[in-house]
């Protein structure tokens, strides 16, 4: 709601004006009323206004042009519209150009025409937000983006005092925080949706920008006004809101925002929750009022638990974990190799299997819903590569809107890379029993293979075999494992940011200054030469 300050010297006038229409309907309350222009001035000081509705002449020291030049003379941004009678033209003509956005005349004022300038009023606000939104946008969105990589990447780093000093100073615009974060997956979610809604007050000195990545966007309301409502069913996507907090508990209430997001992307709610209960109390007298025990009915109708609140323990049937905001791997590395290793043996039901197995324990461990789409899409990429079947798009898997969306998008893909590797034509010779131990060797170039051990698998003498494998393929044994292990400590090396002691071990060289010596040897460089060039 816009708050509108009421100025004219006519008791009758200002109850003739404030009973024509449902103020709150067009969405504006009269916040306040004042006989003079003197009167009118404090009240500006005092409280938060957006419009001004003042009579262009009134008598004492101070009329409507006089109050609307002291206002602009101390920063204030509240628009004015000013009432005035046939006869006073020439103050109207000065109001205009002192800033009025409109005048109304008095004697001929009615319901259309006053509702026609508030619905002006209402554009000339929304549009003034925007615009002093977008000038200040720049260094708040370097503050978010260092802020989510501390609460979604490597840890918490700053504390609350630290980050608040960080907060741009915008002096009393920067005091309170509301913030609101909405799975809205590839719809765009503009701010101006989020404040049609009503789901939080704000006004004419609000700043208000979002913030969307991983297929959520956070909404934050700098200096917010109370009186948010309930939205609307269907007017917004699943979300988690906080309460109106100061300045010095922004980050954390973003923490607890994005944990109760967490906790609607696992459960697959379609509804609202709130967040910040751990930072403390709101502001005073600044919190919007909500329903008992703090929930806000969601776009689908019914309204979200809080947490503890009758729910399911993590890892019963259909229970949402609780989210443990930490910023660990959701996967170790054993365990994505044990899915690559499926994958790289050209047995699609093996990965399923494993990713089926494997899956639980990952949503179990409550996992930021950013850290976990992250693993995923790098996982994706290795398995297009290893296909040599070019990469989807990874927005597919960052707008999931679920946790189950996220596993049914990601096998399907696993499933086309498969199927695009399936139509390669595999290089072959023409001696059968050395295209047995190509298959061998590509799908076990990870363990310890030897020409003994590979010679006893076709019953060949190795002599015979090592002549017959150079003759067939150009390469010793030796030489095409080595390569082999090379190409895909590659594509370890371009995909992830393993350790190359890890990536090594993983591609069957145990012994890390062996493994680099044989890097170089078939490439010129060092592992961490060819990252650091590549990347």
């Amino acid at each position: 709601m816009w708050n509108v300050l009421l100025v004219e010297d006519e008791v009758f006038v200002r109850r003739r004006i404030r009973e024509m229409i449902r103020w709150e309907e067009l969405g504006f309350v009269i916040a306040a009323e004042a006989g003079s222009g003197e009167e009118a001035l404090a009240v500006l000081r005092e409280k938060p206004i957006d419009l001004v509705i003042a009579d262009i002449v009134m008598p004492g020291g101070m009329d409507g042009v006089e109050l609307l030049r002291r206002a602009r003379q101390e920063g204030q941004s509240c628009l004015f519209v000013m009432l005035t009678a046939m006869s006073e033209f020439e103050y109207a003509r000065l109001a205009l150009e002192y800033g009025a956005s409109a005048y109304l005349l008095k004697l001929s004022m009615n319901v259309q025409a006053l509702e026609e300038t508030l619905a002006k009023a209402d554009r000339e606000l929304r549009r003034l937000v925007q615009h002093e939104s977008r000038l200040a946008e720049e260094p708040f969105r370097r503050l978010y983006g260092r802020a989510w990589r501390q609460l979604c990447g490597e840890g918490h780093g700053a504390d609350s005092g630290a980050w608040a000093q960080a907060v741009p100073p915008f002096g009393d615009r920067c005091r309170n925080v509301w913030i609101g974060a909405f799975l809205n997956g590839g719809e765009p979610l503009a701010p101006e949706t989020l404040l049609r809604s009503g789901l939080v007050g704000f006004g004419c000195r609000s700043l208000v920008h979002a913030f969307a990545h991983a297929g959520q966007t956070t909404v934050f309301v700098w200096n917010p006004q109370p009186g948010g409502v309930p939205p609307a069913a269907g007017t917004l996507p699943p979300g988690a809101v906080s309460p109106i907090v100061p300045a010095v508990r922004w980050q954390e209430a973003w923490a607890q925002v994005l944990r109760g997001l967490d906790r609607l992307w696992y459960g697959g709610e379609a509804a609202f929750r709130t967040g910040a209960r751990a930072s403390g109390e709101a502001a005073a007298g600044a919190a919007p009022e909500r329903p008992a025990d703090g929930q806000t009915p969601g776009p689908s109708g019914p309204a979200a638990e809080p947490p503890g609140a009758g729910s399911s323990p993590a890892g019963a049937p259909g229970a949402a974990p609780e989210p443990s905001g930490r910023a660990a791997q959701p996967l170790a590395w054993k365990t994505e190799r044990t899915w690559l290793e499926a994958f790289e043996r050209r047995s699609l039901s093996a990965f399923c299997e494993r990713v089926a197995a494997d899956w639980p324990r990952m949503v179990a461990g409550g996992y930021p819903m950013a850290a976990v789409k992250a693993a995923v899409a790098r996982i994706d990429r290795q398995l297009a590569l290893t296909a040599g079947a070019p990469a989807e798009p990874e927005e597919e898997l960052a707008h999931a809107e679920s946790c189950e969306a996220l596993r049914e998008r990601f096998l399907l893909r696993a499933e086309r890379y498969a199927e695009e590797w399936r139509r390669q034509p595999v290089a072959e010779t023409d001696h059968p029993d050395i295209n047995r131990v190509l298959e061998h060797i590509r799908t076990c170039y990870e363990e310890d293979i030897t020409l003994k051990a590979v010679a006893a698998m076709v019953a060949m003498d190795e002599t015979y075999l090592s002549a017959l494998f150079k003759k067939k393929t150009g390469d010793t044994l030796i030489h095409f494992v080595q390569k082999l292990r090379v190409e895909q400590a590659k594509r370890y090396l371009d995909t992830t940011g393993m350790p190359v002691a890890d990536i090594g071990a993983r591609v069957g060289f145990p012994n890390a200054n062996y493994f680099i010596k044989i890097f170089k040897r078939w490439t010129g460089q060092t592992p961490s030469e060819y990252r650091a060039r590549t990347n």
